[in-house]
């Protein structure tokens, strides 16, 4: 079975050119882009107090705990539910192992309130409310939940992205 070189030759050239394309456009070669936009820039994400337009930088809340777990959520967003569930019956351990828990909704304050109230997970920890906006500019590719924790310094020990499973909630306390 004879093939002409000829064919096997454009065959080759055009999957050469197929991959040098395809990844020519998903692939992004350009260092500068990127850097101006950290994987987690949590320094200036706005936490609001209640629904006014009060707030204060998270790079300037009080971290007392040498651990201090910032949960960011929506009521609305079922793996955030089985995250507060878990929270929820870990409060009292928590407490004990001297985390802090600092909740931070993008709902408004009477939808969280409500929400949280369902669990009973308000005893142990500080509420603050942001926007999804301000939360997908501080950290690239942002979802439901997101973890970070911080020492009482501020600097990162973990950053975790969906729920943070019991196993790895057993390795804080």
């Amino acid at each position: 079975m004879d093939i002409p070189y000829k064919k096997i030759l454009l065959t080759l050239v055009i999957g050469i050119f197929s991959v040098i394309f395809y990844f020519g456009l998903t692939l992004d070669f350009n260092i500068n882009k990127s850097a101006s936009k950290n994987t987690f820039d949590i320094e200036e994400i706005k936490l609001f107090y209640d629904d006014s337009s009060k707030f204060t930088l998270l790079k300037n809340a009080k971290m007392f705990k040498e651990k201090n777990w910032i949960l960011f959520f929506s009521p609305n967003c079922s793996y955030c539910k089985d995250q507060i569930k878990l929270i929820s019956g870990l409060q009292d351990r928590l407490i004990k192992s001297n985390i802090s828990l600092i909740l931070v909704s993008t709902l408004d304050q009477k939808t969280t309130g409500t929400y949280l109230e369902e669990y009973d997970i308000s005893k142990s920890s500080d509420l603050y409310y942001t926007t999804e906006a301000i939360l997908n500019e501080s950290i690239q590719d942002f979802s439901y939940p997101y973890t970070v924790i911080l020492d009482k310094d501020h600097n990162l020990i973990i950053n975790h992205k969906g729920v943070f499973g019991f196993n790895e909630v057993k390795k804080l306390l």
